[in-house]
């Protein structure tokens, strides 16, 4: 008897229809509120096309707009009884559930299952405001996302949380193996002005903006979402205005980047001290650490493909300076390439047993002593700071070197080819 139970209910549960499992497999770069009214949507939707997005929100008549132009719709004032008449459509990427939930979560759920129900293929997109702790957990493992999207905008709220916001969120995302979305400011203007948004950009905007993608991507965040679409447009939704501008010009490396790091996994995230609150340092016999050459600071983002190969993402956290970026491989490596973000290609760097080059020992110098005596070490320490100096500009074996400048707020990617040869020996 109860093998004929056993045998019953695996014929109940394998004839039930197969709820498909959504995978992001393209890096996303949404415009989100995208739509200038009066404007034409088919040119608009054209120049987004243009500056580099991939997906757009809007209401269901806009699908075929997006389809047009290679765009997807994350669709808006749909209920899940309309979902079956549009379910099919090639532009579709999934539904607008709602933004910034407080509380509530258990019926966030019911109407997230409600989409899921009518249509398993494409996810229910919920956005969350940047809280943490219960809140965080709570929506986690009750609503049960397909990608986890927050919002905080450093350059309006302020820059102390955008550090341990990112640690957390990743934290939580790789927890449940989904996708890690972020919201952007277009305009980092403090104090945004909705009305006057066209006049208001600052000069280092482009820098800013670099700043907050190119760490957010060290922490393997895969979806860029921008807020607002139509604040990149000239009033009359005609044209980019600078901001778009300057969107448009990040996108675009994104686009090259994206094939790359939506084949990779997140396994770690350091930072160069001074340390933002929640974040770590290079433990003291990693395989790569990056050298201290005083304020500013650099992120440094690790990742491995399906074939274990390492690839590290640095990043520049100062908007208004070049940073020389300089890794100390304890541990043998064949080749490090950096990926060019204008032509797609890979290109070798030099690999020195030296420390740093002479062309950069007078940067490496003047940042030393700069540390040495701010304000963040008193003036002591000064037998840290010859360290410091021997670490960089001394010959020494044991180790291999690569050194790059990083443009203000940019960041670059990294592949390295380790050796693993159990006859390799330090010279």
């Amino acid at each position: 008897m109860l093998k004929k139970s056993i045998l019953l209910l695996l014929l109940i549960f394998t004839s039930l229809p197969a709820q498909a499992e959504w995978q992001m497999d393209e890096l996303m770069i949404f415009g989100g509120w995208p739509w200038v009214k009066g404007a034409d949507p088919d040119a608009q939707a054209k120049i987004y096309a243009d500056a580099g997005f991939n997906i757009l929100m809007g209401e269901r008549d806009k699908l075929d707009i997006c389809q047009k132009y290679g765009l997807k719709l994350i669709v808006t004032k749909i209920t899940p009884n309309d979902v079956p008449a549009i379910k099919d459509h090639p532009a579709l990427w999934g539904y607008w559930i709602i933004d910034e939930p407080l509380r509530n979560f258990p019926a966030v759920r019911a109407l997230k299952k409600a989409y899921q129900n009518a249509d398993p293929d494409h996810p229910a997109y919920v956005n969350l405001v940047s809280r943490s702790g219960e809140y965080l957990s709570s929506y986690m493992d009750i609503v049960g996302p397909e990608l986890l999207s927050y919002d905080y905008y450093q350059w309006w709220w302020g820059m102390d949380g955008h550090f341990p916001k990112l640690e957390i969120h990743r934290d939580a995302a790789l927890k449940a193996n989904v996708p890690l979305a972020c919201w952007f400011e277009t305009n980092s203007a403090f104090g945004f002005p909705y009305e006057d948004y066209d006049k208001s950009r600052p000069e280092d905007n482009e820098a800013r903006l670099r700043m907050s993608v190119y760490t957010c991507l060290a922490y393997g965040v895969t979806g860029i979402e921008w807020f607002t679409g139509r604040a990149l447009f000239e009033k009359d939704g005609s044209a980019l205005n600078d901001a778009g501008r300057d969107v448009a010009k990040i996108n675009a490396e994104l686009k090259r980047l994206g094939p790359i790091l939506m084949g990779l996994k997140s396994v770690d995230v350091f930072h160069l001290p001074p340390l933002p609150s929640g974040t770590r340092a290079t433990p003291e016999k990693h395989w790569v650490k990056i050298l201290q050459s005083g304020y500013p600071n650099l992120v440094m983002g690790e990742f491995q493909d399906k074939d274990d190969v390492d690839y590290l993402l640095m990043a520049n956290t100062n908007w208004t300076n070049d940073k020389l970026a300089v890794l100390q491989f304890v541990e043998p490596v064949l080749k490090v390439e950096k990926f060019d973000k204008t032509s797609g290609n890979w290109h070798s760097l030099p690999i020195g047993k030296n420390g740093v080059t002479k062309e950069n020992e007078r940067l490496v110098t003047r940042n030393i002593n700069h540390l040495m005596y701010s304000q963040s070490t008193g003036g002591h320490l000064i037998e840290h700071f010859q360290h410091l100096r021997d670490n960089w500009l001394s010959d020494r074996t044991g180790s291999q070197f690569v050194e790059f400048m990083l443009a203000p707020g940019d960041g670059d990617l990294l592949r390295i080819t380790r050796d693993f040869a159990p006859e390799t020996t330090r010279n």
